[in-house]
């Protein structure tokens, strides 16, 4: 039996806005790499349904996929936190503060395009401005690991190239300055690394390559469907494991 649009939007908003008390101890180096790749990959899937949900006027399946990635990154973001003790428990709590800015401002907009709603394209700026801040003081907090992998550094670029294919608007860093040409070129020299990896991988990723690099930007369906694809087949479990 599926979920009710009431339902939606509890789950929605539950997953948005609930970070739970974070009592801070002693981490391993994997486990910490582990919830900052986590961190990034699921914000960052989390602005790519934000926007699939928007240009697809409310489609449920994206809705579902987008509470999903809410879920993750909540949980990947409470254990970052806890597994950081020498972290200031000030900017602990303003980091946490800026996401629930974040968050209430995406949870209306769910329940607005859920209901047929116009999101007025200043407050899209102001959103936008909004998550980039986290974003920025976010991979800041999480830059200092030195253990991400040829397949990991492949993930965030390929949804910082999906997110720039789906609304140039997005600039996030550390790939702010780079074109959507440049991604695509960064992107080739990774798949390059993996190699020898799967006929699979290589098929998809040049499939992928032209739909990215296409001028009037009219392969998204192949842009989405490809870069999960890709996604799924270098990402570790780990990073989906609670």
């Amino acid at each position: 039996m599926g979920l009710t649009r009431p339902q939606f939007k509890i789950i929605t908003l539950f997953a948005l806005l609930t970070l739970g008390g974070v009592f801070p101890v002693q981490a391993d180096e994997n486990a910490l790499h582990r919830a900052q790749f986590g961190s990034q990959s699921t914000l960052l899937a989390v602005i790519i349904d934000f926007e699939r949900y928007r240009n697809g006027l409310g489609d449920r399946h994206l809705h579902q996929q987008l509470d999903t990635h809410l879920t993750r990154f909540r949980q990947h973001f409470e254990t970052l936190s806890s597994l950081q003790p020498n972290l200031a428990e000030a900017r602990r709590a303003a980091l946490k503060q800026q996401w629930q800015r974040v968050a209430r401002r995406l949870g209306a907009w769910l329940v607005t395009i859920e209901q047929g709603g116009f999101i007025d394209q200043e407050i899209t700026y102001q959103y936008q401005e909004e998550m980039t801040a986290f974003w920025d003081q976010l991979s800041t907090q999480t830059s200092s690991s030195d253990l991400i992998t040829p397949s990991e550094e492949t993930i965030l670029l390929l949804q910082h190239s999906n997110l720039r294919y789906l609304n140039a608007h997005w600039k996030l860093a550390p790939y702010a300055h780079h074109h959507l040409t440049e991604l695509v070129a960064l992107l080739d020299r990774q798949v390059q690394i993996l190699q020898p990896r799967t006929t699979d991988l290589q098929r998809k990723w040049a499939l992928l390559k032209r739909a990215l690099l296409q001028e009037d930007r009219s392969m998204g369906f192949i842009v989405n469907r490809y870069s999960g694809d890709l996604i799924e087949l270098l990402e570790p479990p780990l990073t989906t494991d609670f």
